[in-house]
């Protein structure tokens, strides 16, 4: 039960209906003193007793991992900072409403802030629209409520204890002081920037559980370590968000699915996450020819979303990964045979440019951006929302035939596949490959296995055509299921249910690479490098190495150089993925050499010099590897970038100078 009442009932507690319905009942305080420089005051004492408070609160230390009270040098820091957080609770009850406001005809009673307490999970900072009216303010006796002098007093008390705690070696260098001290010097900073952003947004910093989840990502390697999280809840939250960060000269990333591993992205350290989540939304245009889609809204989402209305576009394969992060890289996906790369569907952008500047971007208003941000976007803009061309639904039907083959058969599987299927980049354009060499103790105790999934449109079982010679080698295991688009991701273990999708705290490091077509005596010996390893190092035991082999029709119709993306001219996509156990620095070294040496085994098969490299995938590549090595696309990306972004605010996803 909560010790603070109102009427005799509780008014503290985040579940009351008054409380979430924004309203208070009056308390039974003393006199009645309106002031909203008060108000200010007292909202300026809450969010920093808020924000600090989990630390100390009873019973949460050992729920944030920091160290109880009774072991920091000074107490009198724990005591400051339970009686702040009392006072800014009392303070919450009595805040004042002015005459000339409540004058004004027609005004709902709504307050200025909702705050959900730290110690409860989440802190979300909501405020309404300016204008809005404020319940009364009633001063009780001494003992209830705050007096002017202590709201001016307090915040200054509570700042002086925290920072004097944190300039102590022994609690900065603490992990109590590791979580606490970062989370003070981002208290300030909230609340300046929450201000500037509207009710529906989220500021969060460490500690809050909802930090934790919005800033938890798949790969933690090399990962990036924000000091604040920014929901936002509408487009121009990330515009004002960015203008904030710029003011501040504070580093700022904007996330989707949280799916990159690029190495990049762990230059980030402190600074703000804006996180894209929130703006999730499909809405399909009234021709049926175009859709909508919020920035942050996942793959999976939007092919359910389409398929309801009898429509569909190409997105990213795994169901987990944005829409629109991808795409700004090129993207990949099931439909490419037909309609292309992600990016190809895009028909304009609404994104927030380096300096914060909001604008709708399509070929018409800015055809050099609009080149830019279709293969190199990340450099340029976050992209709040996106209309893409949509399709009826042509095929219904699709079918899966699985096969696996034990590692003695390695050469024949992918020098038979090369010939009745790939057929040198003429692969048919219904028809998708997608292989792994992985890990099934029940089937091999010791080798990878190499698991082939055939993915035909339009039927409901796989045409002869492809299977039978693949059939003829012996696997080990197979079957043909029929189903339909919306099964794919399943089908080949990329669902949200699956692994890859699952954020359990590991390393995973992908090292891309485009060929033209296999070497068979090649990804053998990538195999038995492969097996060795896995065999070597049990923490590499759930690696895999992915073969994406997508018709090409639709990624070539597009001229090469109608877009940043390099490598249309390219057939076939293949990365080795090493995952281990995060925190053990020793095996992301080795993890590093084991991927760059087996993507180094079929690059020199490949004859090429310089290495096609899929920058959503990338990990450590150079420029020309990701960008593209011609000397016309490194200069026009570099002069764009000066135009565009020249002090490298987005330069924390693969760079492009």
């Amino acid at each position: 039960m909560s010790p603070f009442k109102a009427n005799g009932k509780d008014i503290l507690t985040a579940s009351s209906p008054g409380w979430e319905a924004g309203r208070i009942d009056e308390a039974s305080c003393g006199s009645q003193e309106p002031s909203d420089k008060v108000w200010k005051k007292g909202q300026r004492l809450l969010m920093t007793t808020t924000a600090l408070v989990p630390a100390l609160w009873p019973g949460n230390e050992e729920r944030y991992h920091r160290a109880p009270p009774s072991l920091l040098p000074d107490r009198s820091l724990a005591v400051t900072l339970r009686l702040g957080t009392i006072a800014a609770a009392l303070k919450l009850v009595c805040y004042p409403e002015e005459d000339n406001i409540l004058k004004s005809s027609g005004q709902k009673k709504v307050p200025l802030a909702n705050l959900v307490w730290p110690w409860s999970g989440t802190w979300n900072q909501k405020r309404n629209d300016p204008g809005t009216a404020f319940p009364p303010l009633h001063w009780s006796s001494i003992a209830g409520c705050l007096t002017d002098s202590a709201m001016e007093v307090l915040p200054a008390i509570v700042a002086w204890a925290a920072s004097s705690a944190c300039r102590s070696s022994l609690v900065a260098e603490s992990a109590f002081g590791h979580r606490f001290c970062a989370r003070a010097a981002a208290v300030q900073e909230v609340a300046d920037l929450a201000q500037r952003l509207s009710s529906a947004a989220q500021v969060l910093v460490p500690g809050d559980k909802a930090f934790d989840d919005a800033s938890r990502r798949w790969n933690v390697f090399d990962e990036p370590r924000p000091a604040i999280v920014v929901i936002p809840g509408t487009a121009s939250d990330v515009a004002e968000t960015v203008k904030y960060a710029n003011e501040h000269d504070t580093p700022f990333l904007a996330v989707g699915g949280r799916h990159g591993a690029a190495s990049t992205l762990g230059k980030l350290q402190g600074g703000i996450e804006i996180a894209l989540n929130s703006l999730s939304s499909v809405e399909l245009s009234k021709d049926g020819q175009t859709a909508r889609i919020g920035g942050g809204t996942l793959s999976g989402t939007v092919v359910d979303a389409l398929w309801k209305a009898g429509k569909q576009t190409v997105t990213g394969t795994c169901e987990c990964t944005s829409l629109v992060g991808p795409g700004l890289g090129g993207g990949h996906g099931w439909l490419q045979g037909r309609h292309g790369l992600i990016a190809d569907q895009f028909v304009s952008m609404d994104v927030v440019l380096a300096d914060g500047s909001a604008r709708t971007v399509d070929a018409q208003s800015d055809p050099d951006l609009w080149w830019a941000l279709r293969g190199a976007g990340h450099n340029f803009a976050i992209v709040t929302s996106v209309t893409l061309k949509v399709y009826d639904i042509q095929h219904r039907d699709w079918a899966r035939e699985a096969m696996i083959f034990t590692g003695d058969k390695v050469e024949q599987v992918f020098q038979t596949m090369a010939d009745t299927i790939f057929k040198g980049g003429k692969q048919d354009a219904d028809v998708v490959v997608w292989t792994y060499m992985l890990r099934i103790p029940e089937v091999d105790a010791k080798n990878p296995l190499v698991v082939v999934y055939l993915l035909q449109e339009g039927v409901r079982t796989v045409d002869k055509a492809h299977s039978a010679a693949l059939k003829e080698l012996g696997p080990v295991s197979g079957d043909n299921t029929p189903g339909t688009y919306l099964d794919l991701a399943a089908w080949t273990l990329i669902s949200m249910t699956d692994t890859p999708c699952q954020k359990t705290n590991a390393s995973n490091l992908r090292f891309p690479l485009y060929l033209d077509t296999y070497d068979a005596g090649a990804v053998r010996r990538a195999y038995d490098l492969f097996a060795a390893s896995l065999r070597g190092t049990p923490e590499f035991g759930s690696s895999i190495f992915l073969f994406e082999n997508y018709p090409v029709q639709g990624l070539r119709q597009p001229a090469a150089n109608d877009s940043a993306f390099a490598f249309r001219g390219d057939n076939i996509l293949v990365a080795p993925l090493i995952s281990f156990p995060s925190g053990d620095r020793q095996r992301g070294g080795e993890a590093v050499l084991l991927g760059e040496a087996l993507r180094n085994t079929l690059h020199q098969a490949s004859g090429r010099k310089t290495m096609h490299t899929y920058v959503n995938y990338a990990f450590r590549d150079g420029r020309e590897e990701m960008y593209g090595a011609e000397a016309w696309r490194q200069q026009k990306l570099a002069k764009l970038k000066a135009a565009y972004d020249p002090h490298g605010r987005f330069n924390f996803y693969n760079p492009v100078v």
